[in-house]
């Protein structure tokens, strides 16, 4: 149950993020720079599912940029 939680509140700020910044290329660029960052550190795995899957994931998604288009 607190991994649900963990990716809901990384998915939550990552998608604030992406709607604030409304530049879909910066945006990419972002989120890449932070989940190549997240990777290389040592920290824990929940705190790897927060960054790197939710967050990231969240603020680069496809639905975006789908989204942007049209």
């Amino acid at each position: 149950m607190s991994q649900f939680f963990i990716i809901s509140a990384g998915s939550i700020i990552g998608s604030l993020i992406r709607w604030k910044i409304n530049n879909i290329y910066l945006v990419n660029i972002l989120g890449c720079f932070i989940l190549g960052f997240a990777k290389n550190l040592n920290i824990s795995k929940k705190l790897k599912l927060f960054i790197c899957f939710s967050l990231s994931g969240s603020l680069t998604t496809f639905s975006g940029w789908i989204f942007d288009l049209f």
